[in-house]
């Protein structure tokens, strides 16, 4: 073994740029606080548009404003012209009242697996809720939403509740040759389903408030619910899918969103994340908030539920309640707006479920509900099952997802791109990508800066500078020439991964 040190290998070209710190304008957080600046502005001018309703018409007025921007944000609304085809495939008993196992068609193959909770006794047609899940696997079987049904039959209301897209017997990327899916369960299933959406200029919650409006159709259809007395309530994704019924369907009477009403700017300052049927595009553009949920509603009863320990922060919770009482006195009606907690964390607690019992008696029922009346006994979670695979893919050979949706509608859009000339193909897309990027930007001077000239770099020469795309967003950037070069040279602009960090990278081609 040779007994001579090693020679340190000589470092890659440009390294030394590489980890050069920018000094003048620290870029970490920039972009973040732009778009929360930008935000906040928005925020308050909203406030001062909701400030600024006087009247009950005015107020009317912008309900039907919400509801047209909100379906124009989410790409409207698939057609309810189909049938739903309903077919009930078993029923359980349970003590004083019986659950019916429904299968129905929001779309042409789209099955939605849904539980119809009936009281025991019924003679006459009577109020009904619909139960909208959160983000448990199970959905419709997970016991705390079992237990928050219970208790709504209890009260005597008829309950539906449904399995969400990717929960429960829904599973989107299921394959039942595995008995596995492709996509995880839940949010993951969601976020995969909506990204497909933004392409198309979609989001996911349309498909999400479609498929409880379709549930809100199956109820009318039923002769033991009267259609004038629908209401609506679920917590945290159930929550956030009620908030979507409550602006865009007036057929719903009363409603109870839970564990989700809170202000954005309140979230926005937690750094949290939303899932994908959570983005409404446009939706603080457009100057609007969680009180718009609220006012959607106006006059209409309506109990917000809470948890004091929620990732939901409770002091946004309660400042657009209180924002929003005002204009339920516009009506004259100040005692339908509520707020109940609960000294809890994230969830759908018995407590919050007595509350939502009485609430849905009162001005569904038109009566007060026993206090003491609610308890709960979840049944095994099989048992509620309405395929007899426990999923829709395995059971049904033509059944359709939100994949198979976006998918029809991108072979639909190819075709039509096809079908026009080549130049306007590309005109087309330069205007919409130009409209884009130009969209909502504020005008500012570059006022560049050239922090360095001429700092030697491998076989050439670079100038560092900086400058102001847009106040406040600093970008920086590394002019690299030969030393030899001319002023009229030709530039290529060169954008990759990791910018100005990744020169050694690229080395090669920055020599050549």
């Amino acid at each position: 073994m040779s007994s001579e040190p090693l020679m340190p290998s000589e470092p890659p070209p440009f390294c030394e740029l590489d980890g050069y710190v920018f000094g003048f304008a620290h870029p970490g957080s920039q972009l973040k606080d732009h778009i929360y600046e930008r935000s906040r502005r928005l925020f308050a001018a909203g406030d001062a548009q909701r400030d600024a309703l006087r009247s009950t018409e005015a107020v009317l007025a912008r309900q039907a404003k919400i509801r047209a921007d909100l379906l124009d944000s989410l790409g409207g609304l698939p057609t309810s012209a189909s049938p739903l085809n309903p077919r009930v495939t078993g029923v359980v008993q349970g003590a004083g009242f019986t659950v019916e196992k429904i299968i129905f068609e929001s779309r042409p193959s789209h099955y939605v697996t849904a539980n119809l909770y009936l009281p025991d006794g019924l003679t006459a047609p009577t109020a009904a809720v619909l139960f909208l899940c959160g983000h448990h696997i199970p959905a419709k079987q997970q016991p705390e939403y079992q237990g928050v049904c219970q208790t709504l039959v209890a009260a005597g209301l008829v309950v539906l509740a449904l399995d969400p897209v990717g929960q429960g017997e829904r599973l989107s990327y299921y394959d039942p040759a595995t008995q596995r899916t492709t996509v995880p369960a839940g949010t993951r299933d969601h976020d995969t389903a909506g990204a497909q959406c933004r392409f198309l200029g979609d989001s996911i919650a349309r498909y999400f408030l479609h498929d409880a409006m379709r549930g809100i159709d199956y109820l009318m259809t039923r002769a033991e619910v009267d259609p004038r007395r629908i209401g609506v309530t679920g917590n945290s994704g159930g929550g956030t899918q009620t908030s979507l019924v409550m602006m865009a369907d007036p057929r719903i009477a009363a409603a109870a969103p839970g564990t989700f009403v809170m202000t954005r700017d309140s979230y926005q300052r937690t750094g949290q994340p939303q899932d994908a049927e959570q983005i409404w595009p446009g939706f603080t553009r457009g100057g609007y908030d969680h009180e718009d949920i609220l006012l959607a509603m106006a006059p209409k009863p309506v109990c917000v539920l809470a948890v004091t320990a929620d990732f939901f922060p409770i002091e946004g919770t309660r400042r657009t309640v209180d924002r929003a009482r005002r204009v339920w006195s516009l009506f004259d009606h100040a005692d339908r707006l509520e707020l109940v907690e609960d000294q809890a964390t994230h969830a759908y607690t018995p407590v919050l479920a007595a509350a939502a019992a009485r609430f849905f008696a009162r001005h569904l029922l038109g009566r007060e509900a026993d206090r003491g009346m609610f308890s709960a006994t979840p049944f095994p979670m099989e048992k509620l099952q309405c395929t007899a695979s426990g999923q829709v893919r395995a059971e049904f050979s033509d059944a359709q997802f939100v994949f198979d949706a976006n998918h029809a509608r991108w072979q639909a859009a190819e075709r039509s791109r096809a079908a026009l000339p080549a130049a306007e193909r590309k005109k087309r897309a330069l205007d919409w990508l130009r409209a884009e990027v130009f969209r909502d930007r504020e005008t500012v001077d570059l006022n560049p800066r050239v922090i360095e000239r001429e700092r030697p770099a491998v076989g050439c020469a670079a100038d560092i500078a900086f400058w102001w795309p847009q106040p406040h967003l600093a970008n920086l950037g590394m002019l690299f020439r030969a030393r030899t070069a001319s002023a009229a040279a030709p530039v290529t602009v060169a954008v990759w991964d990791d910018g100005t960090a990744a020169l050694s990278r690229h080395a090669v081609w920055l020599q050549r």
